[in-house]
């Protein structure tokens, strides 16, 4: 059975991780999304296989409103899709620390995000195999 929920274990909060996650990372573009993901030890993140952070550009999008309506979206998308990338990380028995962010400047309807969204998941899949293998 699918677990189509986000729970707080799933979020990216250690600033320990992020920093790696910043500094060591992959990086790759699909517009409008750039996204940063580094294979974590088994003990940095204990208990889900991927904790995720999600932001956008205070820059491009001056209302807090905006900017969460953005991430809403991405959370939303990332929540009915996740179970795609976590049957390839449980085959591979590995852990990710993923940041998805939106560097688009208009916020985009939910149906052409999630495209835009399983296109950078399959992008996001194909390198963490070919980084995994």
């Amino acid at each position: 059975m699918k677990q189509y929920t986000l729970r707080k274990n799933e979020r990216l909060c250690s600033k320990r991780i992020i920093e790696q996650l910043f500094a060591k990372g992959e990086r790759f573009v699909v517009y409008p999304f750039s996204v940063y993901w580094c294979v974590c030890d088994n003990e940095s993140i204990p208990d889900t296989q991927v904790q995720v952070l999600i932001g956008t550009s205070k820059r491009k999008f001056k209302k807090a409103v905006d900017r969460n309506r953005v991430k809403r979206l991405i959370r939303e998308c990332y929540r009915l899709n996740k179970y795609k990338l976590y049957d390839v990380l449980s085959v591979k028995d590995k852990k990710i620390a993923l940041s998805i962010n939106y560097i688009h400047d208009k916020i985009k309807d939910y149906g052409s995000l999630e495209e835009k969204y399983l296109k950078m998941l399959n992008t996001l899949i194909a390198e963490i195999e070919q980084k995994i293998n």
